[in-house]
């Protein structure tokens, strides 16, 4: 349905024609079209969309942004800046700002961000336009996917889910982190980047920058900065949800005795703070609740050596990321491993009276990075949650030899070597350990 379109990318000067786009052909006669390419209906991860671009990920039912997300098949160069170094895309005081930059971060955003980068002026506050008026009417228009939109790609990617003809350089996301920074994902590794707070000594922006920094430990190099364009569908049928941040823990209601009725800021039945809710059943559970600060311990490393857990796949890493691994993650590290670990501190650490707390894994960390970190003042702990700047573990094995930590500060996360019980730069915090635990509606344990 692309064909002779006339396909333009707006304010980056070259058309998508000119980026190595893949054909529009559908073949031979004899081969039909899949339902999915013909209506948006039916899809599923790996297939080509309506428009011509890979489906990546498939939310399960219909949700306000739609239920699909597909990517364009090829990276594009990024002739320009995100947008200017200095100020927010956001208007309003700093509190509402942040919030709204902390959900920006979520699925379904990049649409919204994309809007709000155009209506700001952001120089890759792209938008695609088709040649024909039907085709507009037809279909929503490509956008710059927001943080975890674009992480969400790179796993599918990765993994070997879906194929495309991607690249492994520096990309954008469409998402504030703070004023004058924005985030960026290196496909070499997925790391995902802010580069604010002392992860570059001394850097006040990176919205003007046409390259990636070099970061101090690693192997990659600085590169042209780059996009990957996604679209949802079917079109949306509602507006983004409030920002689920707690700045206060909410003890009304049933969540705390019953587990019943629960929303992101309830107190737990463990006595911890709701930070997630699936908004359905899941096997592991619905909710989410991370342990109150009193469980917290201190200067602990992943693993009491490199090397001391098992190796597993590079699809299995990629894999124990997700939202419902913690626990999975945890046992297998507390089974498989030789030394003392942040695992087995956080499922046999002492914290109330519930034995089925774990480590959380990478995605489920940050989940509580986003709700509870946006009212930080300062170098004070959160308001809700007494979470610290510094770097929390997560259960989430990088390499085999290094696994991912969660910087509290803004919610970066990095690969950092398992047998650290520091930073070993800066102001050297000790690397921290908040356990988490899972629970399904009604859920409630002696």
């Amino acid at each position: 349905m692309l064909a002779g379109a006339g396909l333009a990318v707006v304010a980056l000067g070259a058309p998508l024609s000119a980026q190595a786009a893949p054909s529009t052909d559908r073949g031979a006669p004899s081969i039909a079209p899949t339902v999915c390419e013909e209506s948006g209906a039916g899809c599923a991860v790996g297939v080509t969309g309506p428009v011509g671009g890979v489906v990546f990920y498939d939310a399960g039912s219909m949700q306000w942004w739609g239920r699909y997300l597909e990517a364009w098949p090829t990276t594009l160069p990024v002739n320009g800046p995100w947008g200017s170094a200095v100020g927010s895309i956001y208007s309003g005081d700093t509190a509402a700002r942040r919030a709204t930059q902390r959900q920006a971060m979520a699925i379904g955003m990049g649409r919204v961000n994309t809007d709000a980068m155009a209506a700001a002026g952001a120089a890759l506050g792209v938008k695609i336009e088709y040649g024909g008026a039907s085709e507009r009417l037809l279909y929503s228009p490509w956008y710059l996917p927001s943080k975890d939109e674009l992480d969400l790609l790179y796993n599918a990617w990765r993994s070997g889910r879906v194929k495309g003809q991607w690249k492994q350089v520096p990309v954008w996301t469409s998402t504030e982190s703070e004023d004058t920074f924005a985030w960026y994902q290196l496909f070499q590794d997925g790391t995902q980047f802010t580069d604010a707070n002392g992860i570059i000594f001394k850097a006040r922006s990176n919205k003007a920058s046409l390259t990636s920094q070099r970061h101090t430990g690693s192997a990659f190099i600085a590169q042209p900065m780059h996009m990957v364009l996604v679209r949802a569908f079917p079109p949306w049928t509602g507006t983004p949800p409030p920002p689920a941040m707690v700045a206060a823990v909410r003890t009304e209601g049933t969540c705390a005795t019953t587990a019943t009725g629960c929303a992101v800021g309830d107190l737990g039945p463990a006595g911890g703070i709701v930070v997630y809710d699936a908004g359905r059943e899941e096997v592991w559970g619905r909710y989410l609740e991370v342990a109150p600060k009193a469980c917290e311990q201190s200067g602990l490393p992943f693993a009491g050596r490199p090397s001391a857990i098992p190796a597993i796949s590079a699809a299995e890493r990629i894999a124990a990321k997700a939202i419902g691994t913690g626990a999975a993650n945890t046992a297998r590290l507390v089974r498989e491993g030789k030394f003392l670990t942040a695992a087995f501190a956080a499922a046999t650490g002492p914290c109330g009276r519930y034995k089925d707390w774990f480590l959380p894994s990478k995605d489920e960390l940050n989940e509580a990075c986003r709700v509870l970190s946006h009212s930080r003042k300062d170098r004070e702990l959160t308001p809700a949650g007494g979470f610290d700047r510094g770097y929390y573990w997560t259960s989430s094995d990088y390499n085999g030899k290094t696994a991912w930590a969660q910087y509290f500060a803004d919610c970066q996360q990095f690969d950092r070597m398992q047998n650290l019980t520091r930073n070993m730069s800066g102001a050297r915090r000790p690397f921290l350990v908040r356990p988490m635990r899972a629970f399904g509606t009604g859920e409630v344990r002696d």
